[in-house]
């Protein structure tokens, strides 16, 4: 039997050096990372898709929050068809 999974981080919500030792990237970086524009970027934190956090005042953009978002949209734009 799988043992279960232990959360990311001891506390609920994790440290500005928590995330960044994840990898997190600039909004340039981002739009790079994900092969899209900087608007882009930027509409998805206007809308709450991306929660940037700030170190040292600069916004930034953790790396796996941009995979997931990026996941999340391509599921969206095609759909798997359900078994029969």
């Amino acid at each position: 039997m799988a043992r279960p999974a232990s959360p990311m981080f001891p506390t609920s919500t994790p440290t500005a050096e928590e995330l960044l030792s994840l990898g997190s990237l600039s909004y340039d970086d981002a739009a790079a990372f994900c092969g899209i524009s900087r608007s882009e970027i930027n509409k998805a934190v206007q809308r709450g898709e991306l929660v940037p956090f700030h170190h040292r005042s600069k916004p930034l953009i953790p790396k796996r929050a941009l995979i997931l978002w990026q996941a999340a949209k391509y599921e969206a734009e095609n759909p798997q068809r359900s078994p029969r």
